[in-house]
């Protein structure tokens, strides 16, 4: 991704930062750092609560490929 896109599986949008830079809040992802995103991800299904009815159903997102993005744990 890049560019300002939307991620249509958890609705994080792409503000520009490296991605080694989990712990930077963003401000186009509701103040959001990328580790608070994929936390909530894993427990409500979007990158935050505010975004859960955009999100891809568990079901629609098998037509994405998942694969590791080189991001710091």
């Amino acid at each position: 991704m890049g560019g300002w896109e939307i991620c249509p599986i958890c609705y994080w949008e792409d503000d520009g930062f490296r991605r080694a830079e989990i712990d930077v809040r963003s401000g186009a992802n509701h103040g959001l750092t990328l580790r608070e995103a994929r936390a909530n991800f894993n427990s409500l299904g979007a990158c935050c609560p505010l975004m859960f009815r955009k999100v891809l159903t568990p079901s629609a997102r098998g037509a994405y490929i998942h694969g590791p993005r080189g991001c710091v744990k």
